[in-house]
């Protein structure tokens, strides 16, 4: 698997945005809003695959300049 095929779901995109917070890279006020819109609102499995994702993606953003080729 390529690992720039991410499929990008809203909940992936919300979970990218909290990893970029957790790391530092934007504001934890940014990553607390979306946490805060997104809590409770998905299964624990959803949640999972998402943060998977979005590990991935941040990966790909330092390796490659990009997360994902969904966003070229």
């Amino acid at each position: 698997m390529d690992e720039l095929n991410i499929e990008v779901t809203p909940l992936v995109e919300d979970m990218f945005y909290i990893v970029l917070a957790a790391d530092g890279k934007i504001s934890d006020s940014q990553g607390e809003k979306i946490y805060d819109r997104i809590k409770c609102k998905y299964s624990e499995e959803q949640y999972k695959d998402a943060l998977q994702k979005a590990f991935q993606m941040v990966a790909n953003l330092e390796k490659y300049g990009k997360p994902c080729n969904a966003w070229e």
